[in-house]
């Protein structure tokens, strides 16, 4: 595709008993999202189609709805129609703009959807009754299953950084007390799944929950982090250790169980999805007094969920060792009544 990419999300996210909502599906390429639709008479679960999200390349676009539902076993087909569609008409003359956003702007949803029905060669469907939650599900705590008399443990990874060592443990844990699966969420974090309840109280006891909580404080609940300049010669700042530290600060600021999402990206590619969080921050180098410091911009109010929105940009040139104060001044003004709903309540049998 001549140096172009196309990222898809398929958000079912907790699943069709849940239909909590997924984080992230409006930035991508392609999203699909859990969808319910009567179809002669049947109600069929399958998926809305949205195409045309971002996140660098300019900032925060949220995808297109299509006006389309599509059922699971044709998702496949019709997402490859919309590559190809990228492919043919994608634009080409700059890298920055080689991304399906642009040609959503240019040509617009109904444009899109017409020439994607061209190509399936039959009527596409229209969009069905969205299945999610209006509240977020991050998969955070030891949850009960849909499936009898087991539960799932969702773990905090600060930032997404694991040692080897405790990646080992996670495997450990999982043979032992679940199926022998893992899983990754798109918030850096992992799921160990298909825990018999009886065993619990075990796990729970163990030391690497200690590190990788299932009931973390709502600051490194919240926490995501891009690669930074540890290894992206992109980034313009080291992301994970200002994320880390400024999280702890601001758990001393934060009351208890109150939510704050804080994501981090070290350029303005977006990677860590800055403006679609609570609180963002843009990595940049700035002078200060003559000399090249590490420095930021802060973004608040993003959301990337059913009724996404980019987040405005209050601060520029923030120095990042000046970061953790001017957050902490920050917090009051943010919406108590979005923080305090924001991660929908899940059933939890113990913590450690």
């Amino acid at each position: 595709m001549e140096n172009r990419r196309l990222v898809s999300s398929f958000n079912g996210d907790a699943g069709w008993g849940g239909g909590r909502r997924a984080r992230g599906s409006r930035a991508q390429d392609v999203a699909l999202t859990p969808a319910v639709k009567v179809i002669e008479g049947t109600e069929v679960r399958g998926f809305n189609v949205m195409v045309g999200g971002k996140m660098g390349s300019g900032g925060f676009r949220p995808a297109s709805r299509l006006n389309i539902f599509v059922r699971p076993d044709a998702a496949a087909a019709l997402c490859s129609h919309v590559a190809l569609i990228f492919r043919d008409h994608g634009l080409r003359a700059a890298r920055n703009r080689s991304r399906l956003a642009f040609l959503l702007d240019e040509w617009g949803a109904e444009k899109f959807r017409a020439e994607l029905q061209r190509r399936i060669g039959e009527p596409l469907l229209t969009a069905g009754k969205d299945a999610r939650a209006p509240r977020i599900a991050d998969h955070i705590g030891i949850v009960t299953q849909r499936q009898e008399g087991l539960s799932y443990a969702g773990l905090v990874v600060p930032v997404g950084r694991i040692t080897a060592d405790q990646l080992f443990e996670v495997a450990r844990l999982a043979e032992v007390y679940g199926s022998g699966d893992i899983r990754l969420t798109t918030s850096q974090n992992v799921i160990i799944p298909n825990i018999p309840d009886a065993s619990i109280p075990a796990l729970t006891a163990e030391p690497l929950l200690r590190e990788l909580s299932p009931n973390p404080s709502g600051a490194m609940r919240g926490l995501v982090s891009c690669t930074g300049i540890d290894y992206c010669h992109f980034a313009l700042i080291e992301t994970k250790e200002l994320a880390l530290r400024t999280a702890r600060r601001l758990e001393q600021a934060l009351p208890r169980g109150r939510l704050l999402t804080m994501n981090w990206s070290g350029c303005p590619a977006g990677c860590g999805n800055h403006a679609a969080a609570d609180i963002g921050l843009l990595g940049k180098n700035i002078r200060v007094n003559g000399e090249l410091v590490d420095a930021v911009d802060v973004f608040v109010g993003g959301s990337s969920g059913p009724n996404a929105k980019p987040g405005t940009r209050i601060l520029e040139d923030v120095p990042c060792d000046e970061l953790p104060q001017v957050l902490e001044r920050v917090i009051p003004y943010l919406s108590t009544k979005r923080a305090a709903a924001h991660v929908d309540p899940q059933p939890v049998h113990a913590s450690p």
